[in-house]
């Protein structure tokens, strides 16, 4: 071994020792007292605890540890928290060049715009907090939050994990109470980039603490679940959430967040009912957001950062092939009031794809031009994600006005992939897509012509259709949309369509991954005709039970 190997294997092994030994609990409390507990930031080293009591057969329970950041967003906006030489160990607004990082990219809403004042809000995560505070009418102007502390993990070497739950504590600029909790803001996320706020207010609906918790936590509520999390539960049921928050007046804040996920009783859907899942995310160390608790922290745990996914699928593995549980597909997110007033709800949805942005641009188009002949119509065309902005077409006389409204930016592609504006409809309304306010009118607006040429794309359409939809359902010779793209063009996506639903169906063969039965992607159309039938088709989302599935 040369002596420049000796010394770089000294320095690799050696260098973690000296800092883990230098960094001992004796220097800890000598650098909290020179802090004197006037820190803005805090890195928390977390146990975190799961388990899965219902169905019993499916019980499975794990602990781990994760490291989070404990910040003031005032401290962390202005750059005060930025670590290292020009933020090498930590800075905020980006994830690369930096050991640690944070961006408001990630966090609550992706791109959020003043309906009314056609503005853009601050990008800023304090700023966009603001914003879905005052939409769901807690704030009336932006100086009522004086300062919120963000619960969350960080990116590490440019990796950015998933974050499953990101917690505000925020407080409120009441004269004399400005160090008192106001909101708690819970922001979870899951694997489709999607997240959903739960908003909770001290003092409003809150639940007396049981003796045994007054101890361990401040405060506890409880309110209806809303939000796909796992694939192998239902949205169905009842969270219970125990805080304990973190205190102005200490140098050392331990937050604990503890979750309880009931089912709904079986007597009565809108009452709680047995306990199914637990989660808790306890603080078992908390030091000042300095340079030398980030390295010290890190080295004890220099992997943890990366195995949020890995941990994630790993459970998942157990869950669906040794526990037996089958998988619901993601449903689409419940939309949030356009009024804004509804203090739970969505902030952020899955991004559309490219199939489904092309096809919408050929739908506008063709509205676009179907206004100018019709005259008396005005349509508009409403997403569940109040994010996105309606979109207009008026007309001329504007005697009439059709209301579509969507769960989905599928809507677009179901438009497009139907045989006819009929069929579409029938499985928007059949699968909980889409919906209009007034059926004609829609037929009207989306009707083909008959001087159009035929082309092959229409056989291409009708190819996943059941026999008995074809049947109840005239098919015209020509597509509405057909018009506005080349013949060559039209076949391409929809075989590029057919091809992706196969190719899903036979990705879950393969892996031998099992959904629940009634909730199969692939048999969307089956249903549609038995609902066009007058079957009732009960869906899978809402049937209750302990809201899991054991393959049997």
């Amino acid at each position: 071994m040369t002596t420049t190997s000796a010394v770089t294997a000294v320095l690799l092994v050696g260098l973690p020792i000296a800092i883990l030994s230098w960094y001992s609990p004796q220097k800890h409390s000598e650098i909290r007292q020179t802090l004197s507990g006037s820190s803005k930031g805090y890195i928390l080293t977390n146990n975190v605890n799961h388990a899965r009591l219902l169905p019993v057969s499916s019980r499975h329970s794990f602990t781990y540890s994760t490291v989070s950041l404990l910040l003031s967003l005032n401290a962390l906006e202005s750059g005060e928290l930025n670590l290292g030489w020009r933020g090498s160990i930590f800075a905020y607004g980006g994830i690369y060049g930096r050991i640690l990082g944070l961006r408001s990219d990630s966090y609550l809403t992706q791109e959020v715009c003043e309906l009314k004042e056609k503005k853009r809000r601050n990008g800023s995560i304090i700023g966009k907090l603001r914003g879905v505070l005052r939409d769901r009418g807690f704030l009336e102007t932006d100086e009522e939050l004086r300062d919120a502390w963000i619960l969350t993990m960080p990116s590490y070497f440019g990796f950015e994990g998933i974050n499953p739950l990101t917690v505000y504590f925020c407080y409120k600029n009441t004269p004399g109470k400005e160090n008192e909790l106001w909101l708690v803001v819970l922001e979870v996320h899951n694997t489709f980039h999607e997240s959903h706020v739960y908003i909770l207010q001290t003092g409003v609906n809150e639940d007396p603490l049981l003796t045994s918790q007054s101890q361990a936590f401040d405060h506890r509520w409880t309110f209806p679940r809303a939000f796909h999390v796992s694939p192998f539960n239902d949205r169905l049921g009842y969270y219970v959430v125990s805080v304990r928050a973190p205190s102005y007046a200490s140098d050392s804040p331990k937050p604990t967040v503890s979750i309880h996920l009931h089912t709904p009783s079986p007597d009565s859907a809108s009452e709680i009912g047995p306990l199914k899942l637990t989660a808790t995310v306890r603080a078992a160390l908390s030091l000042p957001f300095v340079p030398s608790s980030v390295i010290y922290t890190l080295l004890r745990y220099p992997f943890v950062l990366f195995l949020n996914l890995p941990r994630i699928l790993y459970h998942a593995w157990i869950l669906h092939y040794t526990k037996r549980l089958d998988v619901y597909v993601r449903p689409e997110p419940f939309g949030v009031p356009r009024n804004g007033r509804l203090a739970n709800g969505g902030v952020r949805w899955q991004a559309p794809s490219m199939m489904e942005k092309w096809a919408r641009q050929v739908v506008e188009r063709y509205l676009t031009r179907r206004i100018t002949e019709i005259l008396d119509i005005r349509v508009v065309l409403i997403s569940s994600d109040p994010n996105q902005p309606p979109s207009y077409f008026p007309a001329e006389k504007r005697v009439k006005e059709l209301k579509v409204r969507f769960m989905t930016p599928r809507f677009y592609t179901i438009l497009w992939m139907a045989p006819s504006a009929a069929h579409a409809l029938a499985l928007g309304r059949s699968e909980g897509f889409f919906d209009v306010d007034d059926e004609e009118t829609y037929l009207r607006v989306f009707a083909s012509k008959a001087q159009t040429p035929a082309c092959f794309r229409q056989r291409l359409r009708c190819w996943p259709l059941p026999e008995s939809l074809i049947a109840s359902l005239s098919i015209p010779e020509n597509h509405f949309l057909d018009s506005l793209t080349p013949c060559i063009t039209g076949v391409a996506a929809i075989i590029l369509h057919h091809t992706l639903g196969m190719l899903e169906k036979t990705v879950f063969m393969i892996a031998r991954a099992r959904t629940v039965e009634g909730d199969e992607p692939w048999k969307e159309w089956e249903r549609a005709a038995r609902v066009l039938n007058g079957e009732k088709v009960e869906s899978v989302k809402v049937r209750g039970g302990v809201g899991s599935v054991v393959h049997t």
